[in-house]
């Protein structure tokens, strides 16, 4: 304990001294970061803010070599995912520093200020500082034409600012989605994947969703379903569940070849992808007739009728016997559609709106 306080004082000073070189300065900030990362205690992070380390590390932001703008940015993400103290991290100027970092900084540089920011933008009432700041455009910039790992930072980044349903249209506005959907048809796997969750959030959104399909995100959102990868798969059939919500935009869907990539979801998906897959199935053959025999043409039918007898069987309460009746009876449409739609909730805008499956 008394080696750990000597230790962060004296990186605290070092950091603080005019005289010191930036290098110095930038062993000082990565100092710090070890300190708070080799501490299961948040208040070692508490201590260094009051040490009076914030400013700072703002100061090695703004003039330090690369490796200590890098080390800055890193230290404060590191303070910041204390949420209880990102607001002071923000109160010593770290935003237009921090995006400054993102939109000239090494790459380095810009994989810790991406770091950084979404450590802050955990807390969602500084998600509009955030984009106040400037972070949007250099966000959109870095997808268009970083680095890899530069690329996935930016978008780990808008997947969190896209939780705020008030700052979508602004992503949006901002020309991010040829960026993402690019990630999405690249070869990184974990990028892909961000890239995914942003715009499953984009899409919850029904007044964006004609502006993601002309981006050209269906395809890419179905081959990312078919590549099996589970987190990804899920926020793909979340994104193409809400897209089917709008009735303009489902012949769009199945014409990018969804429909087979939901049923085998159905089939063999995790738990929580099958809700998407099934929702995303009842949307598409809600109002259509020749949509809905497209669905069942590719054999969907059997998989909502065995998502329907689990839920059955998980309600049944205990000790309920069960016929031979019970277990082979046809499903009813009413019934399926019901226990697709409680699964996944459907945010279309429209409240009154629930999936049905009516043409089956």
């Amino acid at each position: 304990m008394a080696a750990r306080e000597a230790s962060l004082e004296l990186c605290v000073s070092r950091l603080k001294d005019g005289d010191a070189d930036l290098h110095a300065k930038a062993n000082a900030a990565m100092g710090l970061y070890r300190i708070v990362v080799d501490s299961e205690d948040d208040g070692v992070a508490n201590m260094i803010v009051e040490a009076g380390a914030l400013e700072p590390l703002v100061a090695l932001l703004h003039c330090g070599c690369c490796e200590g703008k890098a080390g800055a940015a890193r230290t404060l993400g590191a303070i910041a995912d204390v949420a209880e103290l990102s607001k002071r991290v923000v109160g010593a100027g770290a935003l237009p520093a921090l995006v400054a970092l993102l939109k000239v900084g090494s790459d380095d540089g810009k994989v810790e200020a991406a770091g950084a920011l979404s450590n802050i933008a955990a807390s969602a009432s500084l998600r509009a500082l955030i984009v106040a700041a400037g972070a949007l455009p250099v966000l959109v910039a870095v997808l268009q034409s970083g680095a890899s790992r530069c690329r996935e930072g930016a978008a780990r980044m808008l997947s969190i600012l896209a939780e705020d349903p008030f700052l979508r249209h602004k992503i949006v506005e901002a020309g991010a989605l040829p960026g993402l959907v690019a990630l999405l048809q690249s070869c990184d796997k974990d990028a892909s994947l961000e890239a995914s969750a942003v715009l499953a959030h984009l899409a919850s959104d029904a007044a964006l969703g004609a502006a993601i399909v002309k981006a050209g995100a269906l395809p890419a959102l179905v081959a990312v379903m078919q590549s099996g990868e589970p987190m990804a798969t899920t926020d793909a059939a979340s994104a193409i569940c809400s897209l089917a919500a709008e009735p303009t935009l489902r012949k769009a869907v199945v014409e990018a070849g969804a429909v087979p990539q939901l049923v085998r979801i159905m089939k063999d998906g995790s738990d929580e992808a099958k809700a998407e897959a099934a929702c995303a199935l009842c949307q598409i053959s809600s109002s259509d007739k020749s949509l809905s025999k497209r669905c069942v043409a590719s054999g969907a039918l059997m998989p909502l009728f065995a998502l329907l007898q689990r839920s059955q069987k998980k309600n049944k309460p205990d000790g309920a016997s069960s016929s031979r009746s019970d277990t082979h009876s046809d499903p009813r449409p009413g019934e399926i559609s019901q226990t697709a739609s409680s699964a996944r909730p459907v945010n279309d805008g429209n409240s009154s709106m629930e999936p049905s499956l009516g043409p089956f």
